[in-house]
């Protein structure tokens, strides 16, 4: 009975200690791996840090500059972008708190034979050691600098790897329902219904392959010339179109298509109005049926100063409509709407052309009968 007690006191001695241990171990590993920030709340999903110009920053693993933060720094007449790391020595109440840095190229940096700090340079704060202003005076593009802070104690180290982040060059729309088409007068563009929206995929690419941040914008344009008049009503309730005159398609866009960017995805909503809707000539109506006219609609006719001039000419007011109708259904053929993705941030762009589509609308059958013997 005595031994068995022996041996049930060691075996409670054994299991103490292994838990003890445990603990130990556990709260030095803990400690091994504070020596970075917290990045799980990272900005982007390649890097811990973006570095914006005079940001100070938790000493973290990866951090990267752009080039929109270093244009935006070199515009303002500064030398670069001024980021301030600051590294922490675990645990908190070590006496000897005491730190050096160092920056230099990655091993395998193309640029690694050219002085590093020409593009990024540091120095220490001369009252606390553990602040560390950092300027990146150039880009360096595809390269890697590393940022070593090292303890006076120990000789403990923490690395940070610096990216340069670059903004695109190119922009390029891809991905979309509408249908690629070309005709010898108005070249190649996408034809889209009316009332229909159509989207498509932006994509930016730059000589290093990464883009770290855009900015899109849309602006709607046009190419070509049409003829084009506003409607007036006189007492009477006639109908009819002055100050007919040759105008561009860009002045007239927002009437027949509108365009929004969300995130990579741009849509283009075409209107419910052909260009050429209504070609008639005047139209007007006694009673209280009257005519609906939209302002935006193309017609190929001139009514010069109809009721203003008591020598109107209608001889001569079929030949101006013949003759603007004739050119304006030539001008037709040429004219096109254009969409602008730009990139705020960089001044890269890229331009799409597209036109309406005639579509089906509808089917009849003649409104007669036949009879067959």
């Amino acid at each position: 009975m005595e031994k068995s007690l022996k041996k049930y006191k060691w075996l409670v001695f054994i299991v103490s200690v292994l838990l003890i241990s445990a603990i130990l171990c556990g709260t030095l590993f803990a400690c091994s791996n504070r020596n970075t920030a917290d990045t799980t709340n990272t900005p982007t999903e390649h890097y811990d840090t973006i570095a914006e110009n005079g940001q100070v920053v938790a000493f973290s693993k990866t951090m990267a500059f752009t080039t929109a933060s270093l244009y935006e720094a070199q515009r303002s007449g500064q030398d670069g972008v001024h980021v301030t790391l600051v590294a922490t020595v675990y645990p908190e109440n070590a006496e000897n708190q005491n730190v050096s840095w160092n920056i230099r190229w990655a091993d395998d940096a193309p640029l690694k034979n050219e002085p590093v700090e020409d593009y990024l340079e540091g120095s220490v704060d001369p009252n606390n050691s553990h602040k560390f202003y950092v300027n990146c005076r150039h880009a360096f593009l595809n390269n890697k600098i590393l940022i070593t802070v090292t303890t006076e104690e120990g000789g403990f180290s923490a690395t940070c790897t610096v990216s340069f982040i670059g903004l695109a060059e190119r922009l390029n729309i891809t991905g979309t329902t509408a249908t690629l088409v070309q005709t010898a007068k108005r070249g190649q563009y996408y034809a889209m219904n009316k009332n229909a929206s159509y989207t498509f995929n932006i994509g930016a690419t730059n000589t290093w392959g990464v883009v770290g941040a855009t900015d899109y914008e849309v602006i709607l344009g046009g190419h070509g010339e049409l003829y084009f008049g506003d409607e007036m009503t006189d007492e009477n309730s006639y109908s009819t179109w002055r100050n007919v005159t040759l105008q561009s398609i860009e002045s007239r866009i927002d009437k027949y298509a509108t365009a929004t960017i969300s995130g990579n995805t741009l849509t283009i909503t075409m209107g419910k109005y052909y260009i050429e809707d209504n070609q008639s000539q005047y139209t007007y109506k006694y009673n209280n049926g009257g005519v609906e006219w939209d302002e935006y609609h193309l017609y190929y006719y001139v009514l010069d100063n109809f009721y203003d001039n008591g020598t109107f000419n209608w001889d001569t007011f079929e030949t101006d409509y013949d003759a603007r109708a004739t050119e304006n259904f030539e001008r037709l053929e040429n004219v096109y709407f254009t969409a602008t993705v730009r990139d705020k941030l960089s001044g890269a762009s890229v331009t799409i052309p597209f036109f309406f589509r005639v579509s089906v609308e509808n089917v009849y059958l003649n409104n007669t009968t036949a009879k067959i013997n």
